[in-house]
């Protein structure tokens, strides 16, 4: 669905990406570990066009992404669905509001029409019809990771991005957003891309699991390849293992 191909980037003299590969296979879930300021951020952005790189290519589906021009990148993007880290809802907007703001942006749907699909979303993501009115200072995180998740799906996308989805979440409710991931991934098959610090939901969910280490994709492989990986490197990552290197940095 997604493969990335020698994608460079640097920030003035810091290389964020050095010439990265990566294959991400169609109607899967794939997530990206690594450590704090390793550059998951941007490397999503790149993903969908939010960012140009130095050098190298993204190839959505066969087509180059930045070959193409504005119009036809927007275009494109219509494809992507986002989760962000902490749901990034409008303070000022209901749920209902929330949710059907991307339907009523970039489609010609009547009334009636966007509020059947509203339904449709928030039984998929299992939330009661009672939350819509609601504003998101009246919802607990969980909820709005949902309600999130619901305005991302909305637009039917091909490709859905997770940006650290259970960030801030207590064991419970980080159990309910892997549920929730999953049942989104098998009800739609859509292609899933998720940057992750938790390696435990790591591997609940992940069908494909890469690691970003220096600008380059570490290791790659399923739950098997990284539980018996060797290199220390990964194994210091997984188990939560300081470096001597970064206690020098504290």
């Amino acid at each position: 669905m997604i493969e990335i191909q020698k994608l460079h980037k640097s920030f003035g003299s810091q290389i964020v990406l050095n010439d990265l590969n990566l294959s991400i296979p169609k109607g899967k879930i794939t997530v990206i570990i690594g450590r704090s300021g390793e550059g998951k951020s941007v490397f999503i952005k790149h993903l969908m066009g939010l960012i140009r790189p130095d050098s190298g290519k993204v190839i959505i589906d066969g087509t180059s992404l930045f070959d193409l021009n504005q119009y036809q990148l927007n275009d494109i993007r219509k494809r992507f669905g986002m989760l962000f880290q902490y749901a990034a809802l409008f303070d000022s907007m209901t749920v209902y509001e929330n949710i059907a703001f991307p339907i009523k942006e970039h489609t010609n749907k009547s009334l009636k029409e966007v509020t059947n699909d509203v339904h449709e979303l928030i039984d998929l993501v299992g939330l009661s019809k009672i939350t819509l009115p609601k504003f998101p200072s009246e919802l607990s995180g969980g909820m709005r990771k949902r309600v999130g998740l619901a305005r991302a799906i909305a637009l039917k996308p091909e490709i859905l991005l997770y940006d650290e989805p259970t960030t801030g979440l207590d064991p419970v409710m980080t159990d309910v957003v892997n549920h929730l991931i999953l049942n989104t991934q098998k009800t739609l098959g859509i292609t899933s891309v998720v940057i992750s610090h938790d390696i435990q939901a790591t591997y609940d969910i992940a069908d494909k699991i890469a690691m970003l280490h220096e600008g380059k994709i570490l290791l790659e492989g399923d739950t098997q390849t990284f539980k018996n990986t060797k290199n220390i490197v990964v194994k210091n990552f997984l188990n939560g293992n300081a470096s001597p290197e970064q206690l020098k940095e504290i």
